[in-house]
């Protein structure tokens, strides 16, 4: 009960994600709750998310009872309109609508809940940082200041980032279609009487065609009551946080949930205080329940990148949303925003396409290697993005996405919150998903055909590619739609040599990397207009110099007069197609062997200038092919005519041998 002699307490207005106690100041305090109806109307929500969140607002009227006034109206301000008391509201998570309530006359505005550090503590850290803000320094920061993980002055364990414990693939027992991860299954609700009614409604609204979803309908998998997260929490502390670190990063398509918490959803309501479950993860470590690895990893994922997306989001101003650094302007696809997991033929991007259908929810590798690694690699619009990543996931709000798509999945800040883009091949799915074990391509190929060193290295970057003024925007996936069936030559001819991301993608991509093995490596540039002159407006991806010489024969080609070192060349069938130069070109030598400089490309051990190409460059591979041949005895120590020492060959010798075995005269070599 309140104190008699302290002034009435103001009745709280609740946002929809302001549903945990802790945004309440007693728990007798009254409060409003509004259902507005543009909210849904305005954007193409998941019907899942629609659901979760009118529901979860529904089940904390029922909690409240009496002092909860629920008012149903088409917008926020003709609901205030209704209600004629003084009103009070924990500032909300979104710009427009912290503005919006800043505007109201006579309603006080108080500091932002459900976060570890206040905004004020984070700018003040902001101010002392040098040459960025880095996430490890903040959180290095947040977990000495709030004492969480912490031995005396120093970590516990010793170590501050265990992340490289926590990158295990799945084990061998779930890398079947039909695994699933050896760990005791998550909490699920029971869904009762108010869910009916949340689904009559949305069925109701989508029939009279005032709103429209995406995603298919289905039963409730989040907690949308205090005490249901609570519950969820529980299970997940005691049965599943002891395996969670080491499979953080991996995926299995018949296990979407692996060992993580589903409580991002229930903490972006608001129903779990993030310190509540910190503070839980570290009693279990203390008490010898959980590893430190899983621990520590848990709480960087709340204390650490939770918070500092959230304060990122209202440090970087309105404008970061609209970042594009890499001038990616392609329209999202009609098939993606639909969800149409069925049109889509790589299997890694049709499996979680499906999850995100029909549960409006994947874990975060999934989002990052997968869906946000493909709208990266084929140049989506950053803003478009966002906007669906918004819209489609049930913990997806705006302060959630913008940092994370545009910042660190599509790498449009230009670098603000990480280092490189967050791209790979297919090498690397295929280490922590095995999603690309069953493919629809033949079983055996030719050698030079199997081994597609283009495909298992990188996935291309393609360029934004102009359009006549009034013409509608090409869907970018159709070339590879139209001929990924083909295989990777067809697809090129069918996309064009400026579209040739069409023959790098989906099951051929993968095959590669089953016979392959080899390490992913991608080389991403900025991309611009196709008409641009500028030094380092580069797009396209280079082999490693170890396939151009040993493989192919190719070496790079550099543009005369480009000024950025080492990174202006291409080599393979994307030669002709990803010139981004006008101009001669001039045939060069690949690089020697030294010491791998910072910034060096793949396959490049050092910064030294490129020199000509010298009369007896490649020997080793005319030896190879001498002997293949059966042209004379071979050279240097192996026999012949022609000795040569180790170190200093002498050209004329090495003239006379090449053209002896090509059939050319020595100047003509040259």
């Amino acid at each position: 009960m309140t104190d008699p002699s302290e002034p009435p307490l103001r009745r709280r207005w609740l946002f929809a994600d302001q549903l945990g106690p802790h945004f309440l100041d007693h728990p007798d305090q009254p409060a409003l709750l509004i259902e507005s109806r543009a909210v849904f109307r305005r954007r193409r929500f998941h019907r899942q998310k629609a659901h979760l969140v009118l529901s979860a607002l529904r089940h904390r009227a029922a909690e409240l009872g009496d002092r909860a006034v629920v008012v149903r109206a088409d917008t926020y301000a003709a609901a205030l309109a209704q209600v004629d008391e003084p009103l009070d509201v924990v500032a909300p998570t979104s710009r427009g609508a912290l503005t919006f309530v800043e505007r109201q006359p006579g309603l006080e505005v108080l500091p932002h809940r459900g976060f570890v550090t206040a905004r004020a503590d984070f700018e003040r850290w902001a101010g002392s940082q040098r040459g960025g803000l880095l996430m490890e320094n903040f959180y290095r920061t947040a977990r000495r200041v709030h004492d969480v993980l912490m031995d005396g002055d120093g970590p516990a364990g010793g170590t501050w980032n265990l992340d490289h414990e926590n990158r295990e693939p799945p084990p061998r027992t779930a890398q079947l279609d039909d695994g699933r991860l050896d760990v005791p299954e998550p909490w699920l609700p029971q869904e009762d009487e108010i869910d009916a009614e949340v689904r009559r409604d949305l069925d109701r609204w989508e029939a009279d065609g005032d709103v429209r979803f995406v995603g298919r309908d289905g039963p409730r998998r989040f907690a949308v009551t205090r005490a249901e997260a609570v519950a969820a929490l529980d299970r997940f502390v005691e049965h599943r946080l002891p395996t969670f670190g080491r499979y953080e990063d991996a995926m299995l398509a018949a296990d979407p949930w692996m060992s993580h918490s589903m409580l991002s959803a229930a903490m972006n309501l608001g129903l779990l205080d993030p310190r509540e479950a910190i503070d839980r993860a570290e009693d279990a470590f203390r008490s010898g329940r959980a590893p430190l690895a899983s621990v520590e990893g848990y709480v960087r994922q709340l204390m650490g990148w939770r918070d500092y997306v959230w304060h990122v989001y209202w440090h970087t101003g309105p404008t970061y949303k609209q970042s594009n650094a890499l001038r990616a302007r392609a329209p999202l696809p009609q098939w993606f925003r639909d969800l149409d997991a069925d049109a889509v033929e790589a299997r890694c991007l049709r499996d979680v396409l499906g999850q995100v259908r029909d549960m409006a929810w994947v874990h975060h590798i999934p989002r990052l290697m997968v869906l946000g690694n493909w709208a990266l690699q084929r140049g989506y619009d950053p803003a478009e993005i966002t906007d669906w990543f918004h819209e489609c996931f049930v913990d997806g709000y705006e302060w959630v996405m913008a940092p994370n798509v545009v910042g660190m999945s599509q790498h449009a800040d230009g670098g603000f919150m990480a280092t490189k883009p967050y791209a790979s091949g297919g090498a690397y799915i295929h280490k922590m998903s095995r999603l690309l074990r069953r493919l629809p391509v033949p079983a055996r190929r030719p050698r030079r055909r199997r081994r597609l060193p283009l495909q298992r290295r990188l996935l291309v970057v393609p360029r934004p590619q102009p359009r006549a003024p009034g013409a509608e925007p090409a869907d970018a996936a159709a070339p590879r739609r139209a001929g990924a069936a083909a295989g990777p030559r067809r697809a090129r001819r069918a996309g064009g040599a400026a579209r040739v991301d069409a023959a790098v993608t989906g099951c051929h991509l993968a095959a590669a990397n089953q016979s392959c093995r080899g390490r992913a490596r991608t080389t991403l540039r900025q991309s611009g207009d196709p008409t641009e002159r500028t030094p380092h407006g580069h797009t396209f991806p280079l082999l490693d110099a170890r396939h151009r010489r040993r493989r192919h024969g190719l070496t790079p080609r550099r543009v005369a007069g480009c000024r950025a070192p080492g990174r202006c060349g291409t080599a393979g069938p994307v030669r002709q197609a990803r010139q981004h130069h006008d101009g001669p070109v001039a045939r060069v030598r690949p690089r020697r062997r030294g010491p791998r400089a910072p910034g060096g490309l793949p396959g490049d051990r050092g910064r030294q200038r490129r020199q000509p190409r010298r009369p007896d460059a490649g020997l080793r591979g005319e030896r190879r092919l001498r002997r293949r041949r059966g042209v004379g005895g071979g050279l240097g120590r192996r026999g012949g005519a022609v000795h040569l020492p180790r170190h200093g060959r002498r050209r004329a010798a090495a003239d006379a041998h090449r053209g002896h075995v090509r059939g050319l005269a020595p100047r003509q070599q040259r």
